[in-house]
């Protein structure tokens, strides 16, 4: 499978690149926002990587995706600013099986060294995608919220420092983070769906159309479960983990996890 890698050189994507500059007590601050649509069809698979900066993700019924990506560069002077800026990419790679969007960030002027001796540069990208609905989606960052609404594919989100947010969405869900809540609200399961929900700190709340059914587990150390479907328990039930038949049971999958945090799981 052959690539075609391209990047946000200016040569390339100079009508689509606007440049702001902001400076405050010999610190500098410079953003560069890129504007692309790139052809996608319904089905194909999306995937976006991001270090430092949320992703938002919305839909469209068009089968091409719209990227507003806003790099912000953070340094203790103009040119480092501007050489920051311009080493920040974000990376667009198109194949047969879909499209990849990827930050490439730099790794030098981090750490408490290049903050005592004002080097530091702090890098931030913020992502707004416009896709298909029903994309195969899988989307994540580092430190930053993720949040999607409208999608009805194969959906994975995740983030480390941060919470995850979805809405309007059918089909297959899973969602994780490390430090963070997740909110989820499914206006239709599919028969088969798999649906999975982990966290370390930070609750899990999930609201499902009426007429779902699946197999249900909930786990959680520091704090409760609740649902406001009937749940058929197997073995011996406890206030911090479930196992058991959801509304009557059924082949979909939920499985629920965190270790800081309560469990709902409500009713549309």
């Amino acid at each position: 499978m052959q690539r075609r890698p391209t990047s946000t050189a200016p040569t390339l994507l100079a009508a689509a690149l606007t440049l702001a500059l902001a400076t405050t007590a010999g610190a500098a601050t410079l953003t560069q926002t890129i504007d692309r649509t790139l052809p996608l069809r319904a089905g194909s698979e999306l995937v976006v990587r991001n270090v430092n900066g949320p992703v938002t993700l919305g839909t469209w019924d068009r089968d091409e995706v719209r990227l507003v990506a806003v790099k912000r560069v953070k340094a203790g002077s103009e040119s480092a600013a501007r050489e920051g800026l311009e080493a920040l990419e974000v990376d667009i790679e198109q194949s047969a099986d879909g499209l990849r969007i990827e930050t490439d960030q730099p790794r030098h002027g981090d750490g408490l060294f290049s903050w005592a001796t004002g080097t530091s540069v702090q890098y931030e990208v913020r992502y707004t995608l416009t896709v298909p609905r029903s994309v195969r989606l899988d989307a994540s960052t580092v430190n930053g919220s993720v949040k999607a609404e409208g999608l009805a594919g194969e959906i994975r989100l995740g983030t480390v420092n941060g919470g995850v947010h979805v809405r309007d969405t059918r089909g297959a869900l899973e969602a994780h983070t490390t430090n963070g809540a997740i909110d989820a609200e499914l206006v239709q399961v599919t028969r088969d769906a798999r649906l999975a929900f982990t966290t370390t700190n930070g609750s899990i709340d999930l609201a499902l159309p009426s007429d779902v059914r699946g197999r249900l587990q909930a786990n959680t150390t520091n704090g409760s479960i609740s649902s406001d479907f009937p749940v058929t328990v197997e073995g011996r039930y406890g206030p911090k983990s479930v196992r058991g038949d959801l509304n009557g049971g059924g082949h979909a999958t939920l499985k629920l996890a965190t270790t800081n945090g309560g469990i709902k799981i409500r009713r549309l």
